[in-house]
Formats: C-alpha cells, sequence, structure tokens
C-alpha cells in the first residue's frame, strides 16, 4: 500500500511539474522517473549490499544531472532538489557502510528524501510559472 501511494505521489507530482515546466524541466522530470523506476527494479537483486549499491549508483548519477542544471538554470527548484536529493543520496550511500541494526532506519529515511523533493519541484515550478521565469539553456 505504501508503494501504491508513493508513486501515485511521485506520478501526480511529475504530471503537474510537467505541465508547469518547459523542456529542459520536462528532461529533469523524466530523469527523476527513470532514477525512482531504476531504484524500484533494485528490489530484484538478491541481497541488500547488491541492492544498497545500485541504489546510490542511481541517486549519484540523478545527483550530477540535477546538480548540472541547476548550475546552469535561472530557477531555483534545481537547487533545493539537488540539495534534498543530496541528503538522500547521504543516507542511501550511508546505509552501506552502517550496522544491520541502524542500516535499514536510514535507508528508508534516505528514500523518504524524495517526497520534499518532489513537492519543492512542483512548488517551484507552479512559483516560476507565475511570475514567467522561464529555464536556461545548458
Amino acid at each position: 500500500m505504501v508503494s501504491l501511494v508513493f508513486w501515485l505521489f511521485i506520478f501526480g507530482a511529475a504530471a503537474v511539474g510537467w505541465q508547469a515546466g518547459e523542456t529542459r524541466d520536462r528532461q529533469m522530470i523524466l530523469a527523476i522517473l527513470g532514477a525512482a523506476a531504476l531504484t524500484m527494479t533494485s528490489s530484484l537483486l538478491p541481497d541488500f549490499s547488491s541492492r544498497r549499491v545500485a541504489v546510490s549508483l542511481v541517486d549519484v548519477a540523478l545527483l550530477v544531472i540535477v546538480y548540472r542544471y541547476a548550475m546552469a538554470s535561472t530557477r531555483h527548484w534545481p537547487m533545493w532538489f539537488a540539495g534534498i536529493h543530496f541528503t538522500g543520496t547521504l543516507f542511501n550511500v550511508l546505509s552501506a557502510v552502517l550496522p544491520p541494526v541502524t542500516r535499514s532506519f536510514v535507508s528508508i529515511l534516505g528514500g523518504f528524501s524524495a517526497i520534499p523533493a518532489m513537492m519543492v519541484l512542483v512548488i517551484g515550478l507552479l512559483a516560476d510559472q507565475r511570475r514567467g521565469v522561464g529555464a536556461a539553456d545548458w
């Protein structure tokens, strides 16, 4: 049930962001959805450590993509998104090296960072749309 609610939230936020964003913003939304799908498919891997490595690699790749966009953009949401996603990525990377007792708790914290990140995306794009701020080319 939690997974269904998460995906409904992610797709709802992406749909609103898609409507409010421009071409580059939509490319970022596709990258975010792709990273979420890859993260979800990592659950097919056999053990926890290989899942953590796969999730960490996907998170770092998305962080690089969003950070690159944030540095070239005149919008504020990409930098906020990158900061929140950095925190989630840090939690996921830390969960790979922590003892098993705290590993799952830290991993769950990393996963929940997607919620405020997507809220920043939606609120930022709607605010930018209202102010008439466009995305910069990169």
